[in-house]
């Protein structure tokens, strides 16, 4: 009865807990996606109100989704692309932003070097 395993015992505990890491990795992608879905809907409730509270929700939803989902970050690009008063204004919450939203910024920014798309 041995208390340290032999080497080839921790090789399969290893293996198991390979499947666990990329379970656990999917499960907090998903999570992060239906928290910024949640965000993302908090942020259109609060949107009339006249203090910019429901932008800063929108934006911090949206970092939360692009972060997850590449496409939706390419579109958000294109979007800042084809609207600039859109671009402008992202730019003016800049200063204001929490760091996830100043990196959905940075990470959505059109005319950044070395964009292709």
């Amino acid at each position: 009865m041995a208390i340290i395993p032999a080497v080839g015992e921790w090789s399969v505990r290893l293996a198991g807990m390979e499947h666990t890491v990329k379970l656990l990795r999917h499960r907090l992608r998903i999570s992060r996606v239906l928290l910024g879905i949640a965000t993302l809907v908090l942020g259109m409730v609060l949107v009339p109100l006249p203090v910019p509270l429901g932008w800063l929700f929108l934006l911090l939803g949206m970092a939360l989704i692009t972060n997850e989902v590449i496409w939706l970050r390419r579109v958000v690009a294109w979007f800042r692309f084809k609207l600039p008063w859109a671009d402008r204004l992202l730019r003016r919450f800049y200063p204001l932003s929490p760091v996830l939203v100043r990196d959905f910024i940075d990470a959505t920014d059109p005319g950044a070097p070395g964009r292709s798309d």
